[in-house]
């Protein structure tokens, strides 16, 4: 099996896990047009601001660049932090051929520390 994380850069950043393949679902949100500049500003008045959020769009490449770092015929663990991102993207690797895919129900945020290797062992919740 392999892993694939799809949690952000933000958040790989923060600790990531040895072994896995990184392709986040959603990234930052780069445009400064006035819809995303009102989407930044209410993300940062619902918390972002404390939490260190931002406002994310969904990565446009992200199948592609499943596709060219994991074959079709991998057997696939997708996880992301809390679970419900890596339901979304194991739907959508099922629909683009991936037949063997498991998510992690709860994501990162169940395993204990010690479950899975991490870079500087950081603790992955």
């Amino acid at each position: 099996w392999r892993l694939l994380d799809i949690r952000p850069p933000s958040e790989t950043q923060k600790v990531g896990i040895v072994g896995a393949v990184a392709i986040p679902l959603y990234v930052e949100d780069p445009s400064n047009s006035f819809a995303s500049l009102l989407k930044k500003s209410a993300t940062i008045g619902t918390g972002g601001w404390w939490l260190g959020g931002t406002h994310m769009i969904p990565n446009d490449d992200f199948l592609a660049q499943v596709q060219a770092q994991i074959p079709k015929d991998t057997p696939v663990v997708v996880a992301c932090q809390k679970g419900l991102r890596s339901l979304a993207a194991a739907e959508q690797l099922s629909r683009a051929g991936y037949s063997k895919l498991a998510w992690i129900n709860g994501g990162l945020d169940t395993a204990r520390p010690g479950d899975l290797p991490t870079t500087d062992d950081k603790d992955v919740r």
